[in-house]
């Protein structure tokens, strides 16, 4: 599971868990988490998709599009 927060995609450490879990053969699914508060309650933004990053098949499928993602409904994650 990758919790897809503004500051997600392409973050070297998220983008070694894709790839070593999309090898390994294990499952993966995205969760927007955003309109959410920080500590100065500043409301969080929708990050871009982090499976966008990925290619399959040399190039000719994104992994976003085998990855599903799922954005809650709701005015806040």
């Amino acid at each position: 599971v990758v919790l897809i927060g503004s500051q997600t995609a392409g973050r070297k450490w998220i983008n070694y868990e894709i790839e070593k879990s999309w090898n390994d053969g294990k499952g993966l699914v995205g969760i927007h988490i955003h309109g959410l508060k920080d500590r100065n309650s500043r409301i969080s933004h929708k990050g871009n998709n982090p499976f966008d990053g990925f290619t399959l098949n040399n190039g000719q499928r994104r992994l976003s599009a085998v990855v599903k993602t799922y954005d809650p409904a709701g005015w806040d994650s």
